[in-house]
């Protein structure tokens, strides 16, 4: 099946979970999901994380559908050997989506593949010891030489990036996260080198979507430069402009 046409951007779909009332969870589950997403959502022993679960299988199958024009429900996903999920009949499209407290993510972008991660910084999972087991040589180096308030924020600027790669890589962990690294030293822009060479170098951007979120976007197999779009989804009704906070990117060249 041909794709449609699709423009030059990399479309990102912000969603607060806590913003949505239970009417509309309730709406979500009425004909547009398939049943194994609905057994799979009463699988989850707590139901903050049936309602997460539930809003972005709902966020997945309406903006894909609107792209692709064809009705949601008809959406058949299929995932690779780690796990990512991809449409067969749509090969050239690739989406991604990352969840947080308070924040759900779906990037959609063509002929590139796309990762993206975003975690609330604002917690006590960023430690010198996770960084130690998680990060490269210089990572763990630069962030020891970083100040105790701007401790976390650091760590998740690596996270970010680090999880978007691989999500991005289609491997998941399955690549070791100590395997390649990043560079903030210089203002503004990500510097990226791997122990591996990878045929379709990557690209990132490192984004602010809230006061208490980091974001991290990676790209491969770019033509040309491209463009971020984004979008707050409001109550599952609505879609509001979002002028995202870009706080470092890649240099295209």
């Amino acid at each position: 099946m041909d794709m449609p046409e699709l423009p030059n951007y990399i479309d990102l779909w912000f969603v607060d979970p806590d913003t949505v009332d239970n009417a509309a969870i309730q709406q979500i589950t009425r004909g547009l999901l398939s049943a194994d997403e609905l057994a799979q959502s009463n699988r989850f022993r707590f139901p903050i994380l049936r309602r997460d679960y539930l809003i972005t299988r709902w966020l997945v199958r309406t903006i894909l559908s609107e792209r692709l024009s064809v009705p949601g429900q008809a959406l058949h996903f299929a995932a690779n050997r780690y796990g990512r999920p991809y449409l067969p009949s749509f090969p050239d499209l690739s989406f991604n989506i990352s969840h947080t407290s308070r924040l759900i993510v779906l990037a959609v972008a063509a002929e590139v593949e796309v990762g993206v991660d975003v975690e609330h910084i604002q917690t006590d999972r960023a430690t010198p010891n996770l960084a130690e087991y998680s990060f490269a040589v210089s990572e763990r180096a630069a962030l020891r030489s970083v100040a105790p308030n701007n401790f976390d924020h650091a760590f998740f600027s690596y996270w970010t990036l680090k999880e978007s790669y691989v999500k991005a890589l289609g491997t998941g962990l399955s690549t070791a996260l100590d395997s390649f690294s990043f560079s903030l030293e210089q203002p503004a822009t990500i510097s990226f080198t791997s122990d591996t060479v990878d045929p379709t170098p990557p690209h990132f951007w490192l984004l602010q979507p809230s006061s208490t979120h980091l974001c991290a976007i990676c790209v491969r197999r770019w033509s040309q430069q491209l463009l971020l779009r984004a979008w707050t989804v409001v109550s599952l009704t609505s879609r509001v402009p979002t002028n995202v906070i870009v706080l470092r990117r890649s240099t295209f060249s």
